[in-house]
């Protein structure tokens, strides 16, 4: 396949990334939104890599003076292009700031403030000419300004900066300002996550308050994060902005992330339709109010690497996984040893609706505290999404896992969280020890006796157990062996292989589960037909790799077992 289209991954810069010729999926109607509905202040509240600094980078060129010679061309073609009269009166119209708070990740209070006076001072210096001018010296707050700028290390004791400036822009051009603010809550979960988030909450409330809150020299001022924090907390009496998290339902949810439309349009112009159900499997599933979703960050990633691909073969991978964002979900799943938990992961897992409790508002001092924190962090970030049919009832919303990606990220976080707490690492050796040899009775043993240590609640799934003993095995197998899943292997794709480091020997494990104790053997059976028939033994490449070979079919019910095992190479 050859094509000469290219997908873009890595920009989010609209201006360079729309001049570099890349596949453009078009979300400029998100400005359409905006002026029609007379949203002065908006708060988008989407997962990380859905789009938000792009669009925050689109906006900024259609709206910024500064830029309108050199950016307006950018449009053309586009769908706001033909919303003719909201070109005319707003294109290029606006003195705009823009701001990220992506990189405050300070370690102490004092770095973090001083990372966010960077950023700030960044979002302004595109002014600095114009505040260096000698008429400009006169206009108010020019001198506020100035000393902001002037200091080697700004600091935020000055948390009216972006007031001040805002309104000396506004009396210097005689327009109201556009103020974006992208990734506003990473500061928040820093201060959260280091321990010092009530102190550095007064410099941050004190600055949104004063930037968004009754600022008369503000035009629009759109704000962009991963949650939503509670009002009380970051906006004190600010009761006035537009809020739009996947949860509201106003007709424009397709405004971050990708369509099925969409999708079917990148497929249909990379020649790569054929890939059009394997995509949706590992990367749609998402709704943000009732609009389906897919990732659009994995979709880029996918077909980026499908259109590299010399030999036309098309391995979806968990891209998002490998972003940052995936440690507050980690904190709160480790901090949260509760049986009532683990049963609801397990539930997921397995692909069930399960109703949780959710708070649409975070306060980030309730993490450790309020049962909500873990399913609505989950949620609002991109691990849960809302079922089909979902109503908010009594605080509680049927949530299920979106697709294959997130359930690998999950199950990886969820192997960790069983590793840690529910079992002693050293008690799995013997079963490691079981595997290696071929000793399927001792297996068995073992194992059933981990499952009566370890497991909790009555109903287990299918995917549980495999994650289950993968989680075993890894905490015990360094530094001799190691331990993967779902590789593909002969003629299909195995629960688990244990590798000898030393190559001496390699085990071939598959698991399937069944509902009551007296279906064990006929599960085991199909098990063991199963590994036959997709000639798990007879792959080359392990064959060639290890001196040893071991086949285990392993069938399991609530807390117990069978086993069969078998040496497929001597």
């Amino acid at each position: 396949m050859k094509t000469s289209l290219t997908i873009q991954t890595t920009i989010s810069d609209f201006p360079e990334f729309i001049r570099s010729g890349s596949y453009y999926v078009d979300k400029t109607l998100l400005i359409r939104d905006i002026i029609a509905n007379e949203r002065r202040v908006c708060l988008y509240a989407r997962p990380r890599r859905f789009g938000k600094s792009l669009n925050q980078s689109m906006l900024c060129s259609f709206f910024n003076l500064l830029t309108a010679e050199d950016y307006s061309h950018l449009f053309d073609g586009l769908a706001i292009s033909s919303e003719r009269e909201i070109c005319e009166k707003h294109q290029g119209k606006y003195p705009v700031i823009k701001l990220s708070f992506a990189s405050v990740v300070g370690g102490a209070l004092e770095d973090n403030l001083a990372q966010m006076a960077r950023c700030i001072k960044n979002g302004l210096a595109p002014y600095y000419p114009l505040f260096t001018k000698p008429e400009v010296a006169a206009f108010a707050h020019c001198e506020d300004v100035m000393r902001f700028f002037n200091s080697p290390n700004p600091s935020m004791q000055n948390t009216d900066i972006l007031l001040q400036a805002t309104e000396l822009l506004h009396d210097y051009y005689g327009k109201k300002c556009v103020v974006l603010l992208d990734e506003y809550d990473v500061p928040l979960q820093t201060a959260f996550q280091r321990g010092y988030y009530d102190l550095f909450m007064p410099s941050m409330r004190a600055l949104m308050t004063s930037t968004f809150k009754d600022n008369e020299n503000l035009q629009y001022g759109i704000i962009t994060g991963c949650l939503k924090i509670a009002k009380e907390s970051i906006f004190t009496g600010f009761n006035n902005p537009y809020v739009n998290t996947i949860l509201t339902d106003d007709g424009f949810g397709e405004r971050f992330g990708f369509t099925q439309d969409e999708v079917d349009g990148m497929l249909g112009a990379c020649s790569l339709m054929e890939c059009r159900e394997l995509v949706r499997e590992w990367y749609d599933g998402y709704r943000f109010g009732k609009t389906e979703v897919y990732n659009p960050y994995s979709v880029a990633c996918f077909l980026a690497a499908a259109l590299r691909s010399s030999d036309n073969v098309f391995k979806p991978l968990p891209y998002w996984a490998n972003t940052s964002g995936n440690d507050i979900i980690r904190d709160l799943l480790m901090s949260d040893k509760t049986d009532e938990t683990f049963r609801k992961m397990q539930l997921l897992l397995d692909g069930r609706t399960v109703k949780l409790p959710v708070a649409e508002n975070t306060v980030y001092r309730d993490f450790e505290s309020s049962p909500e924190t873990l399913w609505s962090t989950m949620l609002f970030t991109g691990y849960l999404k809302p079922a089909a049919d979902y109503a908010l009832e009594g605080g509680l919303i049927a949530l299920e896992i979106p697709n294959r990606e997130v359930a690998q990220i999950i199950e990886a976080v969820f192997l960790q969280w069983m590793r840690r707490e529910l079992h002693p690492v050293s008690s799995a050796s013997p079963l490691l020890e079981a595997f290696v040899s071929g000793d399927a009775e001792k297996v068995e043993e073992e194992f059933s006796r981990q499952m009566r240590l370890s497991i909790s609640c009555r109903d287990c799934s299918w995917n549980f157990y495999p994650a289950f003993l993968q989680g075993l095995l890894t905490a015990v197998a360094e530094p001799g062996y190691s331990i993967v899943s779902n590789r593909e292997i002969g003629e299909g794709i195995p629960d688990i292989l244990i590798k000898a480091n030393n190559a001496s020997c390699c085990v071939i494990i598959e698991v399937k589960s069944c509902k009551e104790p007296d279906m064990l053997s006929a599960t085991l059976d199909a098990a063991i037909c199963q590994f036959k028939e997709r000639r798990y033994g007879e792959d080359e490449a392990l064959n060639e790799q290890f001196d040893a070979l071991y086949g285990y079919a392993i069938a399991c019910s609530r807390k117990q077992c069978m086993v069969k095992s078998w040496r497929l190479k001597r």
